[in-house]
């Protein structure tokens, strides 16, 4: 050391302290060295050599064993005694003087900026807090902002940085001191003098930024917001780019907490973001400053999606801040671009901001861009002006929106245009429609808009019918169809008609008995609106037994048949034809419908509802078949009942129709017929061959009939008519086996009904026969004296002896059970005498004989009573078969109601065609369609930034020099380290993805994350992944890994290496998406490295906070 030049923190030795040294020792012993030129044995003397005083070291400021200026030029030399040199620092800094202070609090941060010395005590606790708090504080009112303190400050807050970064217990006694509030007075001074201030205000934000995580630091701001408002004071347009980026980072740990979330509200927050977002100018290429004024606009549209929860996966709740951060941006950007900005890259939605878009949940162009800009600067003035706060709710409507309809975000005249726009939330927007119709009512304009709009969603979007059909919107609906307005009508029955497609709707409007208002409004309605109606009908009875139900009991069916019997409207007239039929076949077991219309019209033609053109065939003809007799009178009978029927209901104002207090009218008395179960009888006395419409209700009629009546001419003739049924139509026999055996007794018992002519008798005889046939009917029989009747029949009628033997045989040879019978009606003899006639029925009685031997039971009773006449037994003709009817099957296609086979007229045909009416709505809009289609390009914004801007690159201050130093001046606080520059844009890398944030810095918390990037319209990831998971890392406040960080040469060369993926651009915007694209990596790599990038020769191992 002694004879080298070395200028060290532990020793200062220059060539002229040498020469100055040699000197002073020459002089010292140049007496001695005169002696020894006389006397070679000369001893020296003892004496006190001058004190040497060397020039400048009394101006070096020396703690422990070091220099401080030297410690400060040689950050990388290893101080040994780093408590003593800390505590020396500290304690010669509390009573030196201001340049001095500068010297040792910036030795002071060397020695954090080490990780080495950060295992002592006195680094890990550092106890210098009270002393550098006392050097930061400002008065609001007259802060000096002197060159020489803002250096101080300077190197204050770089110390109070390094600090807090290095252990918890440091960070927490720092807000224990009251440590916020003084970044707050600092935040509060220097945001108002940036150039000046730049590296202060850079310190003090990433202080903040290392403080918010804590809940410590939370409990403070939450009961002092003032720092919220310093810090959103450095996020407007024209501060420099590494203090807007971390305000940005600060309001992201902010909102992570609600109570802090709520206070960045009501502090205007929003405000300043979508500042930035839109002083986006898409003409930057070439511009530098314009380029990073971009790069922050990206990153404030990032941000700003982050803290309002736009970015939130749609199933994850939002807070309530966010929900009214999201309302606020709803009217601010309106609902169709603040859903663009969920849906699409950030730099794709800035880019968007700069084109005129109309669709039906957005209206932007330059005017409102303007309009909107103006007014998020007013907000910005009055909070950063006084103490107001954001209310919850924001008063702002864009001047070209007050003259659209615009509910739930929605402008309704652009929907109409567009109904396919793809809603975000249909359920809301309908809600919001009928809660507006309440209010609306006198206004017709309104209102037409709404309930088109309406109309549309609930077309264009399946599942939201149940919503209309509440008892409150029904109540709002039916008192609009009882206005006079006919095109508001139009589009509540146009709703009712879609709506009733579905079960769930028309079961609702069933339960809550709406009928009757459908049913009054026909009275009154106009022709067309009477058309969409009965559509409404026809849907409902189409899906619900309730609605069928309803179609009788509201005298709906009286309209109905008033319609098809009198309505002079053919369309009219068809849809109710529609609607009867619909009902008539979903009546099911329910004979209200039946009776109701028998009430008015033969059986016949109700049967005929079913097949509409042949009811207005029959209807308009005149026919005569056993089925129907039909003619004018009958027709003009049919109107006058209905149309009176009709009249006495709607002159009562019931709300329901008693059918069965209604007079059915009185075919027989019109046709001059007798009518039993629809059969016109003496028609069909004439044509035995026809086949009847309904046998199985004629056949029930006829038993009861026989059961009730005592009129011997119609009873005959009711045996003749049943007769030729069965004759030409066997299979009814199995349907007359369904009844009981009294009614087939009392129709034996007419074989002794003196009163009945052959015909009737031989009719009656026929019936019998073919029942016969039936073995449910022999059955039946079983419990009737039919033996004795058939025998005993003989006596008046001896041509019956064939029929009525082989009848009997018959019966025994397929029921012994009917021996008994025989012998109880002592028939034996009888059968005895046909057979001594000789005649064609010996046979059968010989046969009829052998049948009741064979049985065991009644063998020795009948042997008994053949005594003298064996040889009968011995006859050895063959026997004949017992059964020689046929019947066939009663099939279901055979108990189906007949119809006569028509052609019917083509007027018939027509109207009948005319079921479903056309009730599309012809909706009329003022101005083609051009949603969502972007027009123009708008110019980009023209107006003062709300701060000066930075166009110079801000320097530290420098120190004044000492004053009077010989040796050397005061050294100047070195400049911003590297690792906290804002680094180089590097040459654009054209890349169609959307780009990120700006770059990095290393001294944590990192900038906002962003998402990779995707090839758009990419889904935005979920929060496990990309942008969330990186927000999710900050929040969390982590400990980091010390990784191995790559150097900037390293990053560098990275940031300049083009990815393969990148697409080719032909403009600048696109090359600088690109480049951002490719920081990405680095950004994530930046996020887990150590903030003291510097240092490269510790240990690698060790966690840190």
């Amino acid at each position: 050391v002694f004879y080298c030049i070395t200028n060290s923190p532990e020793v200062i030795w220059t060539k002229t302290m040498l020469d100055m040294l040699q000197s002073n020792v020459q002089n010292h012993i140049q007496g001695f060295l005169s002696a020894l030129q006389q006397d070679p044995y000369a001893t020296y003397t003892f004496q006190e050599m001058d004190t040497i005083e060397y020039p400048g070291l009394d101006q070096e400021l020396r703690c422990g064993n070091y220099y401080i200026r030297n410690v400060i030029e040689n950050p990388e030399w290893n101080i040994e005694n780093v408590e003593e040199v800390l505590q020396d620092a500290l304690e010669l800094a509390s009573h030196t003087e201001r340049v001095n202070q500068i010297l040792l609090i910036r030795a002071c941060s060397v020695l954090f900026k080490k990780k080495r010395y950060r295992r002592k005590e006195a680094i890990k606790n550092f106890e210098g807090f009270p002393l550098i708090l006392r050097l930061v504080n400002l008065d609001r009112d007259r802060p000096d902002l002197s060159s020489e303190n803002l250096e101080l400050l300077n190197v204050s807050c770089e110390l109070i940085f390094y600090s807090v970064w290095t252990s918890d217990e440091n960070l927490t006694n720092f807000l224990k001191l009251k440590g916020l509030s003084r970044l707050c007075n600092l935040l509060w001074c220097c945001s108002r003098n940036v150039n000046e201030c730049y590296s202060i205000l850079t310190f003090v934000l990433k202080i903040v930024c290392r403080l918010l995580p804590s809940p410590i630091t939370r409990d403070q701001v939450a009961l002092n917001t003032d720092i919220i408002r310093d810090i959103l004071s450095c996020l407007t347009v024209g501060q420099p780019f590494e203090i807007v980026s971390l305000a940005m980072q600060c309001l992201i740990e902010l909102s992570q907490e609600d109570r802090l979330a709520q206070a960045v509200f009501k502090n205007g927050g929003h405000f300043y973001l979508l500042d930035f977002i839109l002083s986006f100018n898409p003409s930057a290429a070439g511009d530098a400053e314009l380029e990073k004024l971009n790069q922050l606009s990206v990153s404030a549209c990032l941000v700003l999606g982050n803290i309002s929860g736009i970015y939130k996966p749609q199933n994850e709740p939002l807070t309530s801040t966010e929900e009214k951060l999201q309302s606020a941006l709803a009217q601010l950007l309106t609902k169709g671009n603040l859903e663009r900005m969920r849906q699409q890259s950030e730099f794709q939605f800035i880019g968007g901001l700069t084109e005129a878009y109309e669709s039906p949940v957005s209206i932007w162009n330059e005017s409102t861009r303007n309009e909107l800009a103006s007014f998020i600067r007013s907000r910005i003035q009055a909070h950063q002006h006084s103490q107001q706060e954001e209310p919850d709710t924001l008063s702002f409507t864009f001047s070209a929106h007050q003259q659209e309809l615009q509910i739930d975000g929605i402008f309704l005249r652009y929907y109409i245009q567009n109904p396919s726009w793809r809603l975000q939330n249909a359920r809301s927007f309908v809600c919001k429609l009928l809660a507006e119709i309440e209010g609306s009512t006198q206004q017709t304009e309104k209102l037409t808009l709404i309930l088109q709009s309406l109309y549309f969603v609930l077309t264009e979007t399946q599942g939201l019918e149940k919503l209309i059909v509440s008892s409150e919107a029904l109540d709002q609906f039916f008192v609009l169809l009882s206005a006079s307005e006919t095109t508001l009508q139009s589009l509540v029955l146009n709703i009712f008609l879609h709506a009733t497609a579905n079960q769930a709707c028309v079961d609702a409007i069933c339960a809550s008995n709406r009928l009757p208002q459908f049913v009054s409004f026909l009275r009154n309605g106009e022709l067309e609106q009477r058309r969409i109606l009965l559509e409404v009908v026809s849907n409902m009875v189409s899906c619900s037994a309730r609605a069928v139900e309803g179609i009788t009991t509201s005298g709906l069916i009286l309209y109905l048949l008033h319609y098809v019997v009198s309505s002079s409207d053919e369309q009219l007239c068809g849809q109710s034809l529609g609607v009867l039929k619909q009902t008539k076949s979903s009546s099911g077991l329910d004979t209200r419908f039946s009776d109701a219309t028998k009430l008015f019209l033969p059986a016949y033609l109700v049967a005929t509802l079913d097949r509409p053109a042949n009811f207005l065939h029959i209807f308009s003809k005149e026919i005569r078949s056993p089925n129907i007799v039909w003619d004018s009178k009958c027709r003009s009978a049919v109107q006058q009942h209905v149309s009176s029927t009709l009249s006495n209901f709607q002159s009562s104002n019931s709300k329901e129709w008693n059918y069965s207090s209604v007079q059915r009218l009185n075919f027989e008395e019109l046709c001059g017929q007798t009518i039993v179960g629809g059969v016109y009888l003496d028609l069909y006395l004439d044509r035995p061959e026809a086949r009847l419409h309904n046998p199985a209700s004629f056949i029930d009629e006829c038993m009861s009939t026989f059961s009730s009546s005592s009129d011997n001419q119609l009873q005959s003739k009711l045996l003749l008519a049943l007769s030729n049924l069965l004759t030409h139509y066997s299979p009814w026999a199995h349907y007359i086996a369904k009844q009981t055996p009294q009614h087939l007794q009392t129709l034996l018992s007419y074989f002794n009904n003196t009163s009945m002519d052959e015909q009737a008798l031989a009719a009656l005889l026929k019936i019998i026969v073919i029942l016969a046939h039936v073995p449910a009917c022999r059955k039946k029989f079983h419990q009737t004296s039919i033996i004795a009747q058939l025998l005993g029949s003989l006596e008046g009628h001896p041509n019956f002896e064939e029929l009525v033997i082989r009848t009997v045989y018959l019966l025994v040879k397929k029921e012994t059970a009917f021996i008994k019978q025989v012998l109880d009606a002592q028939g034996l003899p009888t059968i005895l005498q046909v057979l001594d006639k000789k005649g064609s029925a010996a046979k059968y009685a010989v046969a009829l004989i052998k049948s009741m031997v064979v049985d065991r039971k009644y063998d020795s009773h009948v042997r008994q009573l053949l005594a003298g006449r064996e040889q009968i037994l011995q006859d050895r003709s063959k026997l004949p078969q017992p059964e020689w009817v046929s019947i066939l099957a009663l099939t279901p296609s055979v108990q189906t109601p007949y119809i006569e086979p028509v052609e019917a007229d083509a007027r018939a045909q027509q109207v009948a065609s005319l079921q479903r009416s056309n009730t599309s709505i012809q909706l009329q809009v003022s101005t083609p369609s051009t949603a969502g289609v972007p027009s123009q390009k708008i110019a980009p914004l023209e107006r003062a930034t709300t701060q000066p801007a930075i166009t110079h690159k801000p320097q530290h201050v420098a120190h004044p020099q000492a004053a009077e130093a010989p040796a050397k001046s005061t050294p100047v606080p070195p400049a911003k380290p590297a690792e906290l520059r804002q680094q180089p844009l590097p040459e654009a890398i054209p890349d169609a993805s959307a780009p990120v944030p700006p770059v990095p810095f290393d001294a944590p918390p990192p900038p906002p994350p962003a998402a990779p990037s995707a090839p758009p319209p990419a889904k935005r990831p979920a929060a496990s992944a990309g942008r969330g998971a990186l927000l999710d890392s900050i929040v969390a406040g982590k400990k980091l890994k010390h990784v191995k960080a790559p150097t900037e040469e390293e990053r560098k060369n990275r940031r300049n290496v083009a990815s393969p993926s990148s697409g080719g651009g032909d403009n600048l915007m696109s090359a600088l998406a690109g480049a951002l694209a490719q920081r990405r990596t680095a950004m994530i790599t930046d996020l887990a490295a150590n903030p003291f990038a510097d240092e490269q020769d510790d240990d690698d191992s060790e966690e840190w906070d």
